[in-house]
């Protein structure tokens, strides 16, 4: 009886030590793979370099700190990704001044193979609303990760991104499952989201799946589609986006793929953007659009003849249309540069475009930079290597 009881007792322990530090994961460098629930990880503290194959997951309770500097380099080949679940924080802030030293020290997610779609990437899910809804009328699941996003609470906050980069992401499935740079799902106002930068995404760059995160100084290199998409009711502002060199269309927004009308309506406010050399459909208003009102625009790069308008939308998309007949969809001080032989077309119907020959869009770039890249972009958002 005397050993049972004092074997009770240890079990009691041992659940009680549980509890006490929100769960079991155990963060292991050599891989960091696993689940953090009601618990609090940073990285950084020991080592700026650690090493990822397989499924970080920050749930329900839990905490990812991030330290300025750090790097994470994930098994290539593989769907490896990691990810924030509803009411789950991740505090990645690079800094921008490097401790006080002329170059930043950003946050970087990348691969052991520097191709494009060698592992996931990063995925954050939110308590915000968005207009697609399970049969339930309440959360959707994410579509590479299977986790829940969506809700009422558009002050929900998951944290801060800022001078974080992700390289070499959006490992697909298949044709209707592939990661991005980072996806924001249902991701709330309160988050902060400043200074990202995918570079070469086997997908897009950087998407907004509902939610009304606001996103500054986003950037998107080198993607294989679309380099920054917003989509599902997402009403968000942004100011200085830069999309290089994007596959297909440098931005694409809609509203909901089933219903054009859908409830929340997307609602964008974006100023001071460049959206430079893309391989079809520069900027897509597609599936509804919602409302669109971008203010200093820099855009061009696009492949001579390539059949499209700058600003384009199909032709049977009703509210699109219509939302353009309401003055919903509007660009002003927009500037064209290097448009391409054939490409004469500034849009299609009637989107209402001012021009301004005098558009800085994004910021200002480096004599003979041909790609057009901004200066606050310098230090932080390209490979070392």
């Amino acid at each position: 009886m005397v050993k049972k009881i004092a074997l009770y007792v240890i079990i009691a322990l041992v659940v009680l030590a549980c509890d006490e530090n929100g769960g079991d994961y155990v963060l292991n460098p050599n891989n960091i793979a696993g689940e953090i629930i009601s618990q609090e990880v940073t990285l950084g503290d020991t080592t700026d370099t650690y090493y990822l194959n397989g499924e970080l997951i920050v749930g329900y309770g839990g905490t990812l700190n991030i330290k300025p500097g750090t790097k994470i380099i994930v098994k290539g080949g593989t769907p490896s990704y990691i990810a924030v679940e509803r009411g789950g924080k991740i505090y990645a802030d690079g800094d921008p001044d490097g401790d006080g030293g002329s170059d930043p020290k950003p946050i970087v997610f990348t691969s052991d193979m520097k191709t494009a779609g060698s592992w996931g990437g990063l995925v954050i899910c939110g308590k915000a609303p968005t207009n697609l809804m399970d049969e339930t009328g309440d959360f959707v699941q994410a579509e590479v990760t299977g986790l829940n996003y969506g809700g009422d609470d558009g002050g929900d906050n998951s944290g801060i991104i800022s001078y974080v980069r992700v390289e070499y992401s959006g490992y697909s499935y298949n044709d209707d499952k592939q990661f991005n740079g980072f996806s924001f799902f249902g991701v709330g106002r309160g988050t902060t989201v400043d200074h990202i930068c995918s570079y070469s995404s086997d997908d897009d760059g950087v998407e907004f799946f509902g939610g009304n995160v606001n996103a500054y100084y986003v950037a998107s290199i080198n993607s294989n589609d679309d380099g920054i998409d917003f989509t599902d009711g997402w009403q968000g502002n942004g100011a200085y986006w830069y999309s290089y060199n994007s596959a297909k269309s440098g931005i694409e927004g809609s509203n909901n793929a089933s219903d054009g009308n859908a409830d929340p309506i997307t609602t964008f406010h974006l100023s001071n953007a460049t959206v430079y050399k893309m391989g079809e459909r520069p900027w897509y208003l597609k599936e509804g659009s919602g409302t669109q009102i971008v203010d200093n625009l820099i855009i061009g790069g696009m492949a001579d003849n390539a059949g499209y308008p700058y600003f384009y939308y199909e032709k049977n998309d009703i509210y699109t249309i219509a939302r353009v007949a309401k003055d919903k969809i509007q660009f002003d001080n927009v500037r064209f540069i290097n448009r391409g032989e054939g490409n004469d077309t500034d849009a299609s119907g009637s989107i209402d475009i001012i021009k301004n020959d005098n558009a800085i869009g994004a910021g200002t770039w480096a004599d003979g930079d041909t790609t057009l890249a901004p200066s606050w972009l310098e230090g932080w958002s390209y490979p070392e290597d």
